[in-house]
């Protein structure tokens, strides 16, 4: 709405802030009834963090950093990361490890956009959104239940995004705003369900959360639409919240939705602005053991780390040298990963964790690419078409092998051109390099089939009975010659005894005479 005078006074009628009185469903709904509790704010001077119960309430009082952060709360996080890395049924920890670093640095985003935009740095890199995406019972909601828990300590102020709240329609709020009456029909049905009207509901919903003055917890929303922000209709919004918070602290929005259709795909202009994490796999059949582990992570988690690690990043956004910001500048989460490995370090967790330092931070894109390739080289008809060329360490794979028209185009997309997988793409195929696929995929498809096709299996079978023959003949033929030698060891001894007994007899003899 470019009206922004009439777009709040809509806001405020729909979720009766001002009009506590109108007759309606949601006569005693207030879009505060369902922020986080407790807040955590910043003061006046962005100095230090308060914490209040509730929105809205006068009772505050200053959150004091903690000293010191115990190994079982550092441990927990690794837990978590593991929990996902163990039990699902392809490892998806290193989606997982990213959203938490998001998570734990969320309240400190707003400061990272001001630092960057200081320096006149692009700010809309720097996500307000963070959204977990995939099918049902892959662990998303229990992933926004741990981490409200890790930011909040409790996990009850999850908003369900499927509320009667964010099915209101169009024309409802539209009279509700011109205090116009409705129509019989509109009260007996001032809902929709349709995608259109649930998504701008929600969209209007976060927007006023991120106009709370100060405040820095990040708001929870479960089960929305995957339009939400996969659709064009995202765009206008997140370009709002992205470019307008640009000095002042504000809230960032953690979402989990379904992918019921597994054809999930975001514009680039929403994906800079909306942080994306694949949860596509489900989890394999867990012990008791393990079981009672999910429980803890979802109820029993301190948010002392979170707390830790906000005053501990927001004192060294305050000192950023050339170096740090050329750090910030490449990786975002740079400051809390710098800050948590301090922590596994302190408590000799880091080794555990190593690989995901190491690694790049988590990319849907390159996630989903890496899904597509696997399913078409898991395809036996694509494997038979693919050809090799003996002592050439690449596969061809031709046309014909992938769906769609613009097939070649968006599967060589799909590679991470850092990996040089393939150099380039004709419109006739494309020229994989054999080992640096395999890598990616994390298995050995290619070369397998590589040494298959071009005799190299039959080659080596060969020389590894070559060898084996060699071995047993070499085995033989010592076998012999220790025989030969014991042979001739015993035939000596044998001669050696006759001598000597020749000789005593000799002399015995010899005593007679």
């Amino acid at each position: 709405m470019d009206d922004e005078p009439l777009r709040k006074k809509l806001l405020n009628v729909v979720y009766h802030d001002e009009d506590p009185n109108e007759r309606f469903v949601f006569e005693n709904v207030k879009a505060s009834d369902y922020y986080p509790k407790p807040l955590f704010l910043y003061d006046d001077d962005e100095k230090a963090i308060f914490e209040t119960p509730m929105y809205g309430s006068s009772v505050q009082h200053k959150i004091v950093p903690p000293c010191e952060i115990s190994k079982q709360d550092v441990k927990d996080i690794c837990d978590i990361v593991f929990f996902y890395r163990d039990n699902k049924q392809d490892d998806e920890s290193q989606a997982v490890f990213s959203f938490l670093m998001y998570v734990l640095e969320s309240a400190n985003i707003w400061k990272i956009r001001k630092v960057i935009s200081e320096h006149g740095g692009i700010v809309e890199n720097v996500p307000v959104v963070a959204a977990l995406i995939g099918q049902g019972e892959t662990g998303k909601t229990t992933l926004l239940k741990i981490v409200s828990c890790l930011t909040i300590g409790s996990k009850e102020h999850i908003v369900n995004a499927q509320d009667d709240m964010f099915k209101l329609k169009a024309g409802v709020k539209e009279k509700l705003a011109n205090n116009q009456k409705l129509t019989e029909a509109e009260k007996k049905n001032p809902f929709s369900e349709t995608p259109l009207v649930m998504n701008k509901n929600t969209w209007e919903f976060i927007q006023r959360y991120m106009l709370t003055k100060s405040s820095i917890t990040p708001i929870c929303i479960d089960d929305p639409n995957i339009g939400l922000i996969q659709s064009k209709s995202a765009e206008n919004p997140l370009k709002y919240l992205s470019n307008t918070y640009k000095g002042a602290p504000h809230p960032v929005v953690l979402i989990a939705m379904n992918d019921r259709n597994h054809n999930f795909s975001i514009p680039h202009q929403i994906g800079r602005r909306a942080y994306a994490f694949g949860q596509e796999n489900q989890f394999r059949q867990i012990s008791k053991s393990e079981a009672n582990q999910l429980t803890h992570f979802e109820n029993d988690l301190s948010n002392q780390v979170f707390l830790y690690l906000t005053y501990w990043i927001d004192a060294w956004l305050d000192n950023v040298s050339d170096e740090d910001y050329e750090n910030l500048s490449k990786d975002f989460l740079y400051p809390v990963k710098q800050a948590f490995k301090g922590l596994l370090s302190e408590h000799s967790l880091y080794d555990g964790m190593k690989r995901y330092f190491e690694s790049d931070n988590y990319d849907i894109k390159n996630d989903n690419g890496r899904r597509n390739w696997l399913a078409l080289l898991s395809d036996k008809n694509v494997l038979e078409k693919i050809s090799f060329n003996k002592g050439d360490e690449t596969a061809f794979i031709p046309k014909d092998c992938f769906p769609g028209r613009d097939g070649v185009s968006r599967y060589f997309d799909y590679l991470p051109a850092k990996l040089e997988i393939c150099p380039t793409q004709v419109d006739a195929g494309l020229s994989i390099v054999i080992d640096n696929m395999d890598s990616w995929l994390g298995n050995s498809v290619l070369r397998e089939k590589y040494r298959a096709d071009t005799g190299l299996a039959h080659d080596e079978h060969e020389i590894k009975i070559a060898k084996i023959q060699a071995i047993e003949q070499g085995k033989a033929m010592a076998e012999t010659q220790f025989k030969l030698q014991q042979e001739v060891k015993k035939q000596e001894e044998e001669k050696r005894m006759r001598k000597k007994l020749g000789y005593k007899l000799k002399n015995l003899f010899r005593h007679d005479d």
